[in-house]
């Protein structure tokens, strides 16, 4: 299947939750990380302090033993190149690489796979948890993919409805889980307070009055950028401009 938008992300996580579709409870064991291949979607629930108390299931991070690149922002969704590596001896790669050379060597050949991610916190009726989507594409296969518009093994996809505050982006650097009111107008995420050197001392305070947490605009029209440092540089000059697999 074919991740296209947030919204079909969503779709999936609905079905997720009504338990129509299943939730990954652990890691991938060897042989499932073998087996990785282009429209494998899975969601998770990730593990912290907070939810471990109240439930069961979870992962700390997701791990399938391939080498990626750095990440790339589209949307609302992280993608990540597979690296290539060069670590088959070639007396047994040969001319024609096979499934036999994959499951001796796991993640030594370059499939040219995609991961595609994205996270948001779910609202529950006991509290908040944090899933994630992620899902496995390559260029060559990426068009014959199913949506979730036209998957014959999931037809409920297509008409599937959600909440409008149940799903909110994780995106945006808070840690935790956001506090959300009890307005039916949807979620409110309460970012955590920010601490500021105050300025009479070397005391750390909270939400400090404006004066103190943001420079004049005249200042800021003024002043010319910071230069980067060369390394930083050099990496932001090496991604490759292109634009990322869609299924459309």
């Amino acid at each position: 299947m074919c991740v296209r938008t947030t919204s079909d992300a969503k779709k999936i996580f609905e079905a997720v939750y009504r338990q129509l579709l299943p939730i990954i409870p652990r890691r991938l064991d060897a042989d499932e990380k073998r087996r990785i291949q282009s429209g494998q979607v899975f969601v998770w629930e990730e593990r912290s302090s907070q939810s471990a108390r109240s439930v069961s299931t979870g992962i700390e991070r997701w791990t399938d033993s391939i080498s990626w690149g750095q990440s790339r922002v589209k949307d609302e969704f992280l993608f990540y190149d597979e690296k290539e590596r060069q670590d088959v001896p070639m007396n047994i790669l040969g001319s024609n690489p096979s499934a036999a050379v994959f499951r001796a060597f796991p993640g030594s050949i370059s499939r040219n796979l995609v991961k595609q991610t994205y996270s948001v916190f779910v609202r529950f009726p006991n509290g908040v948890r944090k899933w994630h989507i992620t899902a496995y594409t390559t260029a060559s296969t990426v068009h014959r993919l199913y949506t979730v518009d036209n998957h014959p093994d999931y037809p409920f996809l297509a008409t599937i409805a959600y909440p409008s505050d149940r799903y909110t982006s994780a995106r945006g650097g808070a840690r935790s889980s956001p506090r959300f009111s009890d307005s039916s107008s949807g979620p409110s995420p309460i970012p955590p307070p920010v601490s500021y050197l105050s300025r009479d001392s070397e005391e750390l305070v909270s939400n400090p009055p404006a004066l103190l947490s943001l420079a004049p605009l005249e200042y800021l029209k003024r002043s010319p950028p910071r230069t980067r440092h060369p390394l930083d540089e050099e990496a932001i000059m090496s991604f490759p401009i292109y634009d990322y697999l869609t299924c459309y």
